[in-house]
């Protein structure tokens, strides 16, 4: 289940910013700094279970142009990770509220698939 759709979008504001401290990680940090981001406010605890059931290689942080990236999560039918189309709205509504009072997105965590990153 996706907690941060249980924050309100007031509250991921807070809760968002005191969590994005990227700096000073390197590589052989990151698989932590992902997981406790996973489990703390607003995270995503079945992804961060599910990242835990194998070994993953962590690279990073990259700097990636948002157009090597495919998304694979959203309401629509042929994503890898469908996700309820209210549950997506109230999602983005909440992304672009944060956005708007000044706050700031958390590291992208994109995956190596075989056709390219996503």
């Amino acid at each position: 289940m996706d907690r941060g759709l249980e924050i309100e979008p007031e509250e991921q504001s807070a809760e968002w910013n005191r969590h994005f401290d990227f700096a000073g990680v390197h590589s052989s940090s990151v698989a932590d700094w992902v997981d406790g981001f996973l489990r703390g406010p607003g995270g995503n605890l079945a992804l961060a279970d599910g990242l835990r059931l194998a070994p993953r290689r962590w690279e990073g942080p990259l700097w990636l142009p948002l157009t090597a990236l495919t998304r694979c999560c959203g309401p629509e039918e042929q994503m890898e990770y469908v996700v309820e189309a209210d549950s997506w709205e109230r999602r983005l509504a909440g992304l672009a509220a944060h956005l708007a009072s000044g706050g700031t997105l958390p590291p992208l965590s994109p995956s190596a698939a075989r056709k390219g990153c996503r």
